[in-house]
């Protein structure tokens, strides 16, 4: 009765960067029929990295600062390719962050664990 049709299932649950072979069978108003065969070993893709360690600061000049932090101790089942960092410029004591405080964001070319942050404002306090 025609092409090849082909029904498509979503499955939850499982691990990432793992291997599962499927079998099917067919069921119909007079009961299940029989498992095919077991397909090819399917790997699901890898996961997410775990959390890196929190950034410290190695080394500070006028305008500015050296950072480093730890790789996290799981990396999902694929290396890691890069870190992306995010600061912020500290508020005076007893004044709130607000949207004034200058964002930073920057992004390290490869999994090195380290970063220069550049063009910094000098006496400025910054959060990482």
């Amino acid at each position: 009765s025609g092409g090849v049709k082909f029904t498509e299932v979503t499955i939850g649950g499982l691990q990432s960067d793992s291997a599962y072979t499927f079998r099917v069978r067919g069921v119909n108003n007079s009961g299940a029929g029989p498992y095919s065969a077991p397909s090819e070993a399917l790997r699901t893709s890898p996961g997410v990295p775990g959390v890196p360690g929190a950034p410290v600061q190695e080394a500070a000049a006028q305008t500015e600062m050296s950072l480093a932090w730890e790789a996290p101790t799981e990396d999902g089942g694929s290396r890691v390719l890069r870190y992306f960092i995010r600061g912020t410029e500290c508020p005076e004591p007893g004044q709130e962050a607000s949207s004034r405080h200058e964002k930073l964001e920057f992004q390290t070319l490869d999994a090195t664990t380290r970063l220069v942050v550049r063009s910094l404002r000098g006496g400025t306090k910054y959060i990482f």
